[in-house]
């Protein structure tokens, strides 16, 4: 049940994020990260499934930064759901460092036929200081669209994402105004 394969990742970077902005710096601190996950058959030739955790770790004077991820995913035949959990502790944003933030996406997705799938995702970003953040926001979005793969090594991602977002509220310093953004967009991929 669900240890058909094991993998376990480690690894350490230059840790390029810097506060306020994320721009490339030589910091001494290394980031550290590592991931596990474990995948296989929970009934066999039915339903499949992968399971896993993430860590990254950046020593900053400011505060240090934590990532932490946890995800699963199903499959039954051609559909497919998957679903990741984020948490984070001194984030980079544009807007500058975060204390707390977290994220939640779902996924469905089902194999309409070859190099072809249908899609639907809900996402979720919370930030937990969001008082005095001069940036906007976007709270929840909810993608509909596909993958296609018209040939081998080339994705194209027609989607239309339905945003939630805040904004800071011009005249009143601890308040945000609210606004739904609605965006068709085709995204395209070369692998090689």
């Amino acid at each position: 049940l669900l240890f058909d394969h094991v993998g376990i990742v480690a690894g350490m970077f230059n840790g390029s994020e810097s506060f306020p902005s994320a721009t490339f710096s030589a910091d001494p601190n290394k980031a550290l990260c590592f991931r596990i996950n474990t995948s296989g058959e929970i009934i066999e030739d039915v339903l499949a499934g992968e399971l896993g955790f993430s860590e990254y770790i950046h020593n900053h004077p400011e505060g240090n930064m934590t990532l932490s991820g946890f995800h699963l995913s199903l499959r039954a035949g051609p559909v497919t759901i998957l679903s990741e959990y984020d948490m984070g502790k001194n984030v980079v944003t544009r807007s500058g460092p975060v204390a707390k933030a977290s994220a939640i996406c779902i996924e469905g997705a089902i194999n309409a036929a070859k190099g072809l799938d249908a899609i639907i995702r809900y996402e979720s970003f919370k930030n937990e200081d969001a008082a005095g953040n001069l940036g906007a926001q976007v709270k929840s979005r909810i993608t509909i669209g596909a993958q296609w793969f018209p040939i081998r090594f080339l994705e194209i991602r027609p989607e239309y994402r339905i945003a939630s977002s805040s904004t800071p509220h011009p005249g009143l310093k601890d308040f945000r105004d609210d606004y739904t953004e609605n965006t068709f967009l085709i995204q395209t991929h070369v692998f090689f």
